[in-house]
């Protein structure tokens, strides 16, 4: 991570989708070592459904902060948002962005464990970068 960037991401998720990943793959290695190739073939299938989907729901989702602008990036779709629009961000149980239009946008699923203080500081700092 570069200092003119924070990247808030939920670290339990990510935690939770390698545990599975892992799984998948000693579940897969049983089958092929046991030589049932036709259960191994379909568990790849169902399993790497499982984790594909479980990647984009919770390692993908992420707010990178930067001194040029906020990006939002969901399971889907990244929206970026220029700091120009921003009239308030505040980082609490999610990240929530208030825009000069009167729109918020939120952080899907990207919620940080803790409200760590550390990272707010750094984030203000951004927001005062831009600025100047």
């Amino acid at each position: 991570m570069t200092p003119d960037r924070v990247v808030i991401r939920n670290r339990t998720g990510r935690t939770a989708f390698f545990g599975a990943f892992a799984l998948s793959v000693v579940l897969i290695g049983d089958a092929l070592l046991r030589g049932a190739f036709d259960v191994a073939a379909i568990g790849l299938a169902v399993l790497g459904a499982i984790v594909g989907g479980l990647y984009l729901v919770l390692v993908r989702p992420r707010v990178v902060v930067s001194t040029s602008e906020i990006m939002l990036v969901s399971p889907v779709r990244s929206r970026h948002v220029s700091w120009a629009d921003v009239v308030d961000l505040r980082v609490t149980g999610s990240v929530a962005i208030e825009l000069r239009d009167g729109r918020v946008a939120r952080s899907w699923l990207a919620t940080p464990d803790r409200a760590d203080s550390s990272e707010v500081q750094r984030i203000q700092s951004l927001r005062s970068q831009s600025e100047a």
